[in-house]
C-alpha cells in the first residue's frame, strides 16, 4: 500500500498511470484509509486530465463512507458519459466507462446524488452516451425484483409518479425502437417491450 500512496502522489506522473493507480486504490484499499483518500483526493482536486479525475473519483467511491456529491457526479459521467475507450488505460482494454459501472453499483447506496443524478437525464437524454446502461440502470432502480422473480405490467396509471416518468420518458425517447437489446430488459421486468405496445399501455385509459 505504501507504494500505491507514493505513486498517487507522483504528481509528474502522466495522467494514464494516475487513473490507473486511482482505480486500483478503490478496487484493493480498505474503506475510509485515510492515507489513500488524502492521496485521491489531490488527485481529484489538482488533476487537469478529465480521466485523470474521473479515475480519483472511481477510487475515492469505494473508500468514503458517504459520497459527497461532486464524486458521485463524476462517477456518473464516467459510467453513463465517459469515452468509448481510453487507449492508455490498461484495465478492460481501455474501457473506462465499463470499470466505472462496477464502482457505481458498488457506490450508489451510499450517495444521496445517485438517485437523482441517474433520473435527471430523463429530461437530459442528450447527456447519455451510453444509452443501454443508463436505461438498465434506471429499471433496476425503479423496477427492483428478487432473483429469478416474472412479473406483469400493471396499469400505467396505478404506478407510482416516478415509475410513470420514466416510463414516458422511455416512450418520448422511442428508445425500444432505437436502443439494441432494451426489448430484453423492458420484458424481464415486466415491461412492454416494444415500441407500440408501451405507446398503448401508457395512453390505456382506466377500465
Amino acid at each position: 500500500m505504501p507504494a500505491l500512496v507514493g505513486m498517487l502522489n507522483k504528481y509528474e506522473a502522466a495522467p494514464g498511470i494516475t487513473a490507473t493507480a486511482c482505480v486500483a486504490a478503490g478496487m484493493i484499499g480498505v474503506r475510509g484509509d485515510p492515507r489513500l483518500i488524502d492521496a485521491l483526493d489531490a488527485c481529484l482536486f489538482s488533476g487537469e486530465d478529465v480521466v485523470e479525475r474521473w479515475g480519483a473519483a472511481l477510487g475515492l467511491s469505494a473508500l468514503l463512507e458517504r459520497l459527497d456529491d461532486e464524486v458521485m457526479t463524476l462517477v456518473d459521467q464516467c459510467c453513463f458519459d465517459g469515452p468509448g475507450d481510453v487507449a492508455y488505460f490498461p484495465l478492460l482494454n481501455g474501457e473506462l466507462h465499463d470499470v466505472a459501472v462496477y464502482f457505481y453499483l458498488r457506490a450508489r447506496e451510499r450517495s444521496a446524488a445517485a438517485r437523482p443524478l441517474l433520473l435527471r437525464r430523463l429530461t437530459s437524454p442528450t447527456l447519455v452516451r451510453h444509452p443501454r446502461r443508463w436505461i438498465l440502470s434506471v429499471i433496476e432502480e425503479l423496477f427492483p425484483q428478487e432473483p429469478g422473480e416474472v412479473r406483469r405490467a400493471p396499469r400505467f396509471l396505478d404506478l407510482p409518479a416516478e415509475q410513470r416518468q420514466a416510463c414516458t420518458a422511455f416512450a418520448q425517447l422511442r428508445v425500444l425502437a432505437t436502443v439494441p437489446n432494451a426489448d430484453r430488459t423492458f420484458a424481464q421486468h415486466g415491461l412492454p417491450s416494444t415500441q407500440a405496445a408501451l405507446d398503448e399501455w401508457i395512453l390505456a385509459g382506466p377500465t
